[in-house]
Protein backbone atom coordinates (compact mmCIF):
# COMPACT_ATOMS: atom_id res chain seq x y z
CA UNK A 1 0.00 0.00 0.00
CA UNK A 2 1.50 3.29 -1.09
CA UNK A 3 -0.01 6.79 -1.02
CA UNK A 4 1.43 10.17 -1.92
CA UNK A 5 -0.18 13.62 -1.95
CA UNK A 6 1.43 16.67 -3.62
CA UNK A 7 0.39 20.33 -3.81
CA UNK A 8 2.26 22.45 -6.38
CA UNK A 9 2.07 26.18 -7.12
CA UNK A 10 1.80 27.67 -10.61
CA UNK A 11 4.99 27.42 -12.69
CA UNK A 12 4.97 31.04 -13.92
CA UNK A 13 5.47 32.56 -10.46
CA UNK A 14 8.76 33.98 -9.17
CA UNK A 15 8.47 31.67 -6.19
CA UNK A 16 7.26 28.13 -6.79
CA UNK A 17 6.82 25.31 -4.35
CA UNK A 18 5.69 21.77 -3.74
CA UNK A 19 4.68 20.14 -0.46
CA UNK A 20 3.51 16.60 0.06
CA UNK A 21 2.98 13.58 2.24
CA UNK A 22 4.01 9.98 1.59
CA UNK A 23 2.91 6.77 3.28
CA UNK A 24 3.80 3.18 2.42
CA UNK A 25 3.20 -0.16 4.09
CA UNK A 26 4.73 -3.33 2.67
CA UNK A 27 4.02 -6.78 4.08
CA UNK A 28 5.92 -9.91 3.13
CA UNK A 29 4.53 -13.12 4.61
CA UNK A 30 6.66 -16.08 3.58
CA UNK A 31 7.19 -19.75 4.37
CA UNK A 32 10.32 -21.20 2.75
CA UNK A 33 11.09 -24.92 3.16
CA UNK A 34 14.28 -26.83 2.35
CA UNK A 35 13.40 -30.46 1.67
CA UNK A 36 15.65 -33.55 1.78
CA UNK A 37 14.29 -36.31 -0.48
CA UNK A 38 14.13 -39.63 1.32
CA UNK A 39 14.38 -38.11 4.78
CA UNK A 40 12.40 -39.96 7.44
CA UNK A 41 9.66 -37.50 8.52
CA UNK A 42 9.62 -39.16 11.95
CA UNK A 43 13.38 -38.74 12.49
CA UNK A 44 15.75 -41.47 13.73
CA UNK A 45 17.40 -42.82 16.85
CA UNK A 46 20.49 -40.59 16.44
CA UNK A 47 18.79 -37.42 17.66
CA UNK A 48 19.62 -34.57 17.38
CA UNK A 49 21.60 -35.17 14.18
CA UNK A 50 18.54 -36.60 12.40
CA UNK A 51 15.47 -35.11 14.08
CA UNK A 52 11.94 -35.34 12.72
CA UNK A 53 10.85 -33.01 9.95
CA UNK A 54 9.98 -29.44 10.92
CA UNK A 55 6.65 -29.97 9.16
CA UNK A 56 4.68 -33.07 10.25
CA UNK A 57 4.51 -35.69 7.50
CA UNK A 58 7.00 -33.84 5.28
CA UNK A 59 10.81 -33.96 4.90
CA UNK A 60 11.74 -30.36 5.78
CA UNK A 61 15.24 -29.96 7.25
CA UNK A 62 15.22 -26.12 7.35
CA UNK A 63 12.34 -23.67 7.45
CA UNK A 64 12.04 -19.88 7.27
CA UNK A 65 8.47 -18.98 8.25
CA UNK A 66 8.29 -15.24 8.89
CA UNK A 67 6.27 -12.09 8.50
CA UNK A 68 8.00 -8.84 7.59
CA UNK A 69 6.23 -5.46 7.68
CA UNK A 70 7.92 -2.23 6.50
CA UNK A 71 6.23 1.09 7.24
CA UNK A 72 7.48 4.42 5.84
CA UNK A 73 6.05 7.92 6.18
CA UNK A 74 7.47 11.25 5.05
CA UNK A 75 6.63 14.92 4.78
CA UNK A 76 8.49 16.71 2.00
CA UNK A 77 8.69 20.06 0.30
CA UNK A 78 10.67 22.04 -2.26
CA UNK A 79 10.82 25.75 -3.05
CA UNK A 80 12.25 27.42 -6.17
CA UNK A 81 13.10 31.13 -6.05
CA UNK A 82 14.13 33.14 -9.12
CA UNK A 83 16.90 35.43 -7.86
CA UNK A 84 17.27 36.87 -11.38
CA UNK A 85 15.87 35.92 -14.77
CA UNK A 86 18.79 33.49 -15.14
CA UNK A 87 19.63 32.39 -11.58
CA UNK A 88 17.29 30.17 -9.54
CA UNK A 89 17.79 28.89 -6.01
CA UNK A 90 16.20 25.61 -4.95
CA UNK A 91 15.74 24.31 -1.42
CA UNK A 92 14.10 21.07 -0.34
CA UNK A 93 13.57 18.93 2.74
CA UNK A 94 12.19 15.53 3.71
CA UNK A 95 11.14 14.44 7.19
CA UNK A 96 11.12 10.64 7.30
CA UNK A 97 10.03 7.98 9.72
CA UNK A 98 10.39 4.22 9.31
CA UNK A 99 9.40 1.14 11.29
CA UNK A 100 10.52 -2.24 9.97
CA UNK A 101 9.53 -5.38 11.88
CA UNK A 102 10.31 -9.08 11.49
CA UNK A 103 8.56 -11.90 13.33
CA UNK A 104 8.71 -15.66 13.01
CA UNK A 105 11.01 -18.65 12.91
CA UNK A 106 14.00 -19.86 10.96
CA UNK A 107 16.17 -22.78 11.82
CA UNK A 108 17.64 -26.21 11.22
CA UNK A 109 15.72 -29.32 12.15
CA UNK A 110 18.15 -30.05 14.99
CA UNK A 111 17.26 -26.97 17.04
CA UNK A 112 14.70 -24.35 17.85
CA UNK A 113 11.34 -25.87 17.04
CA UNK A 114 11.93 -28.98 19.16
CA UNK A 115 11.70 -29.07 22.97
CA UNK A 116 13.01 -32.26 24.60
CA UNK A 117 12.83 -33.95 21.22
CA UNK A 118 9.18 -33.04 20.69
CA UNK A 119 8.16 -31.02 17.64
CA UNK A 120 6.10 -27.90 18.44
CA UNK A 121 4.73 -27.20 14.97
CA UNK A 122 3.91 -24.87 13.42
CA UNK A 123 7.17 -23.29 14.53
CA UNK A 124 6.26 -19.64 13.90
CA UNK A 125 3.26 -19.74 16.22
CA UNK A 126 4.69 -22.01 18.93
CA UNK A 127 8.44 -21.38 19.03
CA UNK A 128 9.20 -18.07 17.26
CA UNK A 129 12.89 -17.23 17.53
CA UNK A 130 12.86 -13.74 16.05
CA UNK A 131 10.62 -10.83 16.98
CA UNK A 132 12.26 -7.44 16.59
CA UNK A 133 11.69 -3.94 15.23
CA UNK A 134 14.06 -1.41 13.69
CA UNK A 135 12.73 2.14 13.72
CA UNK A 136 14.00 5.66 13.35
CA UNK A 137 13.41 9.13 11.93
CA UNK A 138 15.33 12.12 10.69
CA UNK A 139 15.60 14.97 8.20
CA UNK A 140 17.40 15.28 4.89
CA UNK A 141 17.89 18.43 2.79
CA UNK A 142 18.68 19.63 -0.71
CA UNK A 143 20.11 22.96 -1.93
CA UNK A 144 20.80 23.92 -5.51
CA UNK A 145 21.69 26.89 -7.70
CA UNK A 146 20.67 26.72 -11.36
CA UNK A 147 22.07 29.23 -13.87
CA UNK A 148 20.41 29.52 -17.29
CA UNK A 149 23.23 30.67 -19.57
CA UNK A 150 20.83 30.99 -22.51
CA UNK A 151 17.84 29.14 -23.92
CA UNK A 152 20.04 26.13 -24.78
CA UNK A 153 22.49 25.92 -21.89
CA UNK A 154 22.12 25.52 -18.12
CA UNK A 155 24.64 24.77 -15.37
CA UNK A 156 23.90 23.86 -11.78
CA UNK A 157 25.53 23.11 -8.43
CA UNK A 158 23.74 20.88 -5.92
CA UNK A 159 24.16 19.61 -2.39
CA UNK A 160 21.72 16.85 -1.49
CA UNK A 161 21.28 14.19 1.18
CA UNK A 162 19.83 10.69 0.98
CA UNK A 163 19.16 7.79 3.32
CA UNK A 164 18.12 4.13 3.53
CA UNK A 165 16.08 2.75 6.41
CA UNK A 166 17.50 0.28 8.92
CA UNK A 167 16.21 -3.25 9.42
CA UNK A 168 16.33 -6.54 11.29
CA UNK A 169 18.81 -9.35 10.60
CA UNK A 170 17.55 -12.94 10.69
CA UNK A 171 21.02 -14.48 10.84
CA UNK A 172 22.32 -16.20 13.98
CA UNK A 173 25.76 -16.42 15.55
CA UNK A 174 26.33 -18.99 18.32
CA UNK A 175 22.57 -19.32 18.72
CA UNK A 176 22.04 -15.56 19.09
CA UNK A 177 20.64 -13.31 16.38
CA UNK A 178 22.99 -10.86 14.71
CA UNK A 179 22.08 -7.32 15.89
CA UNK A 180 19.80 -5.22 13.70
CA UNK A 181 21.30 -2.55 11.48
CA UNK A 182 20.65 1.18 11.36
CA UNK A 183 20.04 3.61 8.51
CA UNK A 184 22.82 4.85 6.26
CA UNK A 185 23.17 8.35 4.81
CA UNK A 186 24.76 9.97 1.76
CA UNK A 187 25.98 13.55 1.28
CA UNK A 188 26.16 14.36 -2.44
CA UNK A 189 28.07 17.30 -3.97
CA UNK A 190 27.42 17.74 -7.67
CA UNK A 191 28.19 20.15 -10.50
CA UNK A 192 26.50 19.56 -13.83
CA UNK A 193 25.31 20.95 -17.12
CA UNK A 194 22.43 20.47 -19.55
CA UNK A 195 22.88 21.72 -23.11
CA UNK A 196 21.28 21.58 -26.54
CA UNK A 197 23.65 22.35 -29.44
CA UNK A 198 23.82 22.37 -33.25
CA UNK A 199 20.35 23.87 -33.69
CA UNK A 200 18.79 21.24 -31.47
CA UNK A 201 20.45 18.22 -33.12
CA UNK A 202 22.85 17.47 -30.23
CA UNK A 203 22.03 17.07 -26.55
CA UNK A 204 24.99 17.00 -24.18
CA UNK A 205 24.39 16.57 -20.44
CA UNK A 206 26.86 15.67 -17.72
CA UNK A 207 27.91 16.00 -14.12
CA UNK A 208 30.89 15.59 -11.79
CA UNK A 209 30.17 14.53 -8.23
CA UNK A 210 31.43 13.33 -4.88
CA UNK A 211 29.38 11.19 -2.50
CA UNK A 212 30.24 10.72 1.17
CA UNK A 213 28.54 7.60 2.50
CA UNK A 214 28.07 7.37 6.28
CA UNK A 215 27.43 4.11 8.20
CA UNK A 216 26.79 2.32 4.91
CA UNK A 217 24.93 -0.98 4.93
CA UNK A 218 26.87 -3.93 3.55
CA UNK A 219 25.23 -7.26 2.67
CA UNK A 220 27.61 -10.21 2.85
CA UNK A 221 27.97 -13.91 3.69
CA UNK A 222 30.23 -15.07 6.50
CA UNK A 223 29.82 -18.79 7.12
CA UNK A 224 31.88 -18.54 10.29
CA UNK A 225 28.90 -16.58 11.64
CA UNK A 226 25.78 -17.74 9.77
CA UNK A 227 24.61 -19.40 6.58
CA UNK A 228 22.22 -16.47 6.05
CA UNK A 229 22.97 -13.09 4.52
CA UNK A 230 24.13 -10.54 7.09
CA UNK A 231 23.55 -6.79 6.79
CA UNK A 232 25.83 -4.62 8.87
CA UNK A 233 26.66 -0.91 9.19
CA UNK A 234 30.32 -0.91 8.21
CA UNK A 235 31.51 2.70 8.44
CA UNK A 236 32.21 5.39 5.87
CA UNK A 237 33.03 5.37 2.18
CA UNK A 238 33.49 7.90 -0.61
CA UNK A 239 32.75 7.87 -4.33
CA UNK A 240 34.19 10.43 -6.73
CA UNK A 241 33.05 10.30 -10.30
CA UNK A 242 31.66 11.86 -13.44
CA UNK A 243 29.09 10.95 -16.08
CA UNK A 244 27.77 12.28 -19.38
CA UNK A 245 25.33 11.42 -22.15
CA UNK A 246 25.33 12.49 -25.80
CA UNK A 247 22.32 12.21 -28.09
CA UNK A 248 23.06 13.22 -31.71
CA UNK A 249 20.66 13.37 -34.64
CA UNK A 250 23.33 12.93 -37.31
CA UNK A 251 20.77 12.95 -40.14
CA UNK A 252 17.00 12.79 -40.39
CA UNK A 253 17.32 8.98 -40.41
CA UNK A 254 20.38 8.29 -38.20
CA UNK A 255 20.49 8.81 -34.41
CA UNK A 256 23.64 8.16 -32.34
CA UNK A 257 23.87 7.95 -28.55
CA UNK A 258 26.76 7.63 -26.12
CA UNK A 259 26.64 7.59 -22.31
CA UNK A 260 29.51 6.84 -19.92
CA UNK A 261 30.41 7.06 -16.25
CA UNK A 262 33.57 6.82 -14.17
CA UNK A 263 33.46 6.04 -10.44
CA UNK A 264 36.22 5.68 -7.88
CA UNK A 265 34.59 4.24 -4.73
CA UNK A 266 36.81 3.64 -1.70
CA UNK A 267 36.41 2.57 1.90
CA UNK A 268 36.75 5.59 4.18
CA UNK A 269 37.94 3.67 7.24
CA UNK A 270 39.23 0.20 8.02
CA UNK A 271 36.65 -2.54 8.50
CA UNK A 272 36.52 -5.57 10.83
CA UNK A 273 33.74 -8.17 10.55
CA UNK A 274 34.17 -8.93 14.24
CA UNK A 275 34.70 -5.94 16.55
CA UNK A 276 36.56 -8.20 19.00
CA UNK A 277 39.27 -8.62 16.35
CA UNK A 278 39.70 -4.86 16.18
CA UNK A 279 39.95 -4.59 19.95
CA UNK A 280 42.53 -7.37 19.95
CA UNK A 281 44.68 -5.46 17.44
CA UNK A 282 44.18 -7.92 14.58
CA UNK A 283 44.53 -6.79 10.98
CA UNK A 284 41.29 -5.44 9.45
CA UNK A 285 39.29 -7.42 6.93
CA UNK A 286 39.55 -4.41 4.63
CA UNK A 287 41.88 -1.45 5.08
CA UNK A 288 41.02 2.21 4.57
CA UNK A 289 41.25 3.05 0.86
CA UNK A 290 40.22 -0.41 -0.34
CA UNK A 291 38.08 -0.37 -3.48
CA UNK A 292 34.40 -0.98 -2.83
CA UNK A 293 32.87 -4.18 -4.27
CA UNK A 294 30.55 -4.27 -7.30
CA UNK A 295 31.55 -0.75 -8.41
CA UNK A 296 33.24 -0.84 -11.85
CA UNK A 297 35.34 2.23 -12.53
CA UNK A 298 34.16 2.54 -16.14
CA UNK A 299 30.82 1.87 -17.77
CA UNK A 300 29.58 3.04 -21.17
CA UNK A 301 26.77 2.44 -23.64
CA UNK A 302 26.82 3.38 -27.33
CA UNK A 303 24.02 2.87 -29.82
CA UNK A 304 23.01 3.76 -33.34
CA UNK A 305 19.53 3.64 -34.86
CA UNK A 306 18.90 3.99 -38.60
CA UNK A 307 15.35 4.55 -39.80
CA UNK A 308 14.83 2.79 -43.15
CA UNK A 309 11.94 1.68 -45.33
CA UNK A 310 11.37 -2.00 -46.02
CA UNK A 311 9.44 -1.79 -49.24
CA UNK A 312 6.42 0.38 -48.48
CA UNK A 313 6.74 -0.05 -44.70
CA UNK A 314 8.77 2.19 -42.37
CA UNK A 315 11.25 0.40 -40.14
CA UNK A 316 14.61 0.61 -38.42
CA UNK A 317 17.91 -1.15 -37.79
CA UNK A 318 19.64 -0.70 -34.43
CA UNK A 319 22.86 -1.79 -32.72
CA UNK A 320 23.90 -1.14 -29.11
CA UNK A 321 27.12 -1.88 -27.22
CA UNK A 322 27.34 -1.89 -23.41
CA UNK A 323 30.67 -2.20 -21.59
CA UNK A 324 31.06 -2.85 -17.85
CA UNK A 325 34.51 -2.59 -16.30
CA UNK A 326 36.03 -5.00 -13.79
CA UNK A 327 35.07 -4.92 -10.11
CA UNK A 328 35.70 -6.83 -6.88
CA UNK A 329 33.28 -9.49 -5.67
CA UNK A 330 33.35 -8.52 -1.95
CA UNK A 331 34.74 -6.00 0.51
CA UNK A 332 37.08 -8.32 2.44
CA UNK A 333 40.45 -7.97 0.74
CA UNK A 334 41.78 -11.40 1.71
CA UNK A 335 40.81 -13.90 -0.97
CA UNK A 336 38.44 -11.68 -2.90
CA UNK A 337 38.28 -12.01 -6.67
CA UNK A 338 38.25 -9.63 -9.59
CA UNK A 339 35.12 -9.89 -11.71
CA UNK A 340 36.45 -9.19 -15.18
CA UNK A 341 35.11 -6.59 -17.57
CA UNK A 342 32.65 -7.60 -20.27
CA UNK A 343 30.96 -6.14 -23.34
CA UNK A 344 27.45 -6.94 -24.55
CA UNK A 345 26.19 -6.31 -28.10
CA UNK A 346 22.45 -6.10 -28.79
CA UNK A 347 20.99 -6.01 -32.32
CA UNK A 348 17.44 -5.34 -33.47
CA UNK A 349 15.36 -4.46 -36.51
CA UNK A 350 11.68 -3.79 -36.98
CA UNK A 351 8.81 -2.62 -39.14
CA UNK A 352 5.75 -0.58 -38.24
CA UNK A 353 2.23 -0.50 -39.57
CA UNK A 354 -0.59 1.93 -38.80
CA UNK A 355 -1.52 0.27 -35.51
CA UNK A 356 1.13 -2.40 -34.99
CA UNK A 357 4.86 -3.06 -34.95
CA UNK A 358 7.03 -6.16 -35.30
CA UNK A 359 10.60 -6.35 -33.97
CA UNK A 360 13.32 -8.98 -34.39
CA UNK A 361 16.00 -8.79 -31.68
CA UNK A 362 19.23 -10.55 -30.78
CA UNK A 363 20.32 -9.69 -27.25
CA UNK A 364 23.92 -10.52 -26.31
CA UNK A 365 24.67 -11.36 -29.92
CA UNK A 366 28.15 -12.79 -29.22
CA UNK A 367 27.01 -14.77 -26.16
CA UNK A 368 29.32 -12.94 -23.74
CA UNK A 369 29.19 -14.29 -20.17
CA UNK A 370 30.03 -11.51 -17.75
CA UNK A 371 30.36 -12.22 -14.05
CA UNK A 372 27.70 -10.29 -12.17
CA UNK A 373 28.55 -11.80 -8.78
CA UNK A 374 30.85 -14.45 -7.30
CA UNK A 375 30.21 -16.11 -3.92
CA UNK A 376 32.86 -18.37 -2.39
CA UNK A 377 31.25 -20.61 0.20
CA UNK A 378 32.25 -23.17 2.82
CA UNK A 379 29.46 -25.57 3.73
CA UNK A 380 29.38 -26.65 7.37
CA UNK A 381 28.07 -29.65 9.25
CA UNK A 382 27.35 -28.34 12.78
CA UNK A 383 28.66 -31.63 14.22
CA UNK A 384 31.58 -32.41 11.94
CA UNK A 385 33.11 -29.22 10.51
CA UNK A 386 33.51 -28.29 6.85
CA UNK A 387 31.56 -30.48 4.43
CA UNK A 388 32.81 -28.84 1.26
CA UNK A 389 33.65 -25.72 -0.71
CA UNK A 390 31.95 -24.22 -3.71
CA UNK A 391 32.04 -21.05 -5.76
CA UNK A 392 28.74 -19.73 -7.07
CA UNK A 393 28.96 -17.48 -10.15
CA UNK A 394 26.03 -15.48 -11.47
CA UNK A 395 26.29 -14.36 -15.10
CA UNK A 396 24.24 -12.22 -17.42
CA UNK A 397 21.64 -13.74 -19.73
CA UNK A 398 23.01 -15.78 -22.66
CA UNK A 399 22.31 -14.96 -26.28
CA UNK A 400 18.57 -14.47 -26.72
CA UNK A 401 16.80 -14.31 -30.08
CA UNK A 402 13.17 -13.37 -30.35
CA UNK A 403 10.26 -11.64 -32.04
CA UNK A 404 8.20 -8.96 -30.37
CA UNK A 405 4.77 -7.89 -31.62
CA UNK A 406 2.79 -4.93 -30.39
CA UNK A 407 -0.53 -3.39 -31.30
CA UNK A 408 -2.17 -0.06 -30.54
CA UNK A 409 -5.91 -0.03 -29.85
Amino acid sequence: QSHEVRITTAQDQKIRGTVGFFYQRQEHDFDLRWNVPGMDPEGSDIWPIRPPSLVPGDNVVWQTDQNRVDRDTAFFGEVEFDITDQLTAVGGFRRFNYENSLFGYNGHASRGCFVDGQLLAPCRENTPNIDDVSEGDGNIFKFSLNYQVDDDKMVYATYSEGFRAGGVNRAKSAGQFVPKYGPDFVDNYEFGWKTTLLDGRLRFNGAAYRMDWEDFQLSYHDYDVSILTIIQNIGNATNTGAEFDLDFAATDQLRLRLAASYNNAELGESFWTDLEDREAGDDPDAEKGAEMPYVPKLKYTASGRLNVDFGEMPGYIQAAVTHTGESWNELKTSGREVQGDYTIVNLSAGIQGEAWHLDLFVDNAFDERGRLSVWDENWWDPYGGVLGYTSTITTNRPRTIGLRYGRTF
